[in-house]
């Protein structure tokens, strides 16, 4: 399974889980439509924009179109890796609002 597919089936799964239907997003119907068809690739600002109407985490959803992907990968093991992998990033939390202050206490 692509990742468009996947993406489909999580976005699917949601959608019939809180027993939403393709009105339920407006004048994005269409598009939500060919998303769970995998015919398209959601951009950041769509998905969360997808997942503000199913009242969900976009995260929530990137999450569950990896496990589709990665079926030998429990959720557990999932976010035990993410947890690891935040590390990388060296913040234990953003805001922006803390990152415009550092940034113009440098003038």
């Amino acid at each position: 399974m692509d990742t468009r597919k996947a993406f489909g089936a999580a976005l699917t799964a949601a959608k019939e889980s809180k027993e939403l239907s393709f009105a339920d997003f407006g004048t994005r119907r269409t598009y939500v439509q060919c998303l769970t068809k995998g015919k398209y690739t959601p951009t950041v600002d769509k998905l969360f924009e997808i997942a503000e109407v199913l009242d969900v985490n976009p995260v929530s959803l990137m999450i569950e179109t990896y496990l589709i992907l990665n079926a030998n990968t429990s959720f557990e093991d999932l976010i035990s890796d993410i947890r690891s992998e935040r590390e990388v990033f060296k913040v234990s939390t953003f805001h922006p609002d803390e990152m415009r202050k550092k940034s113009t206490d440098k003038v």
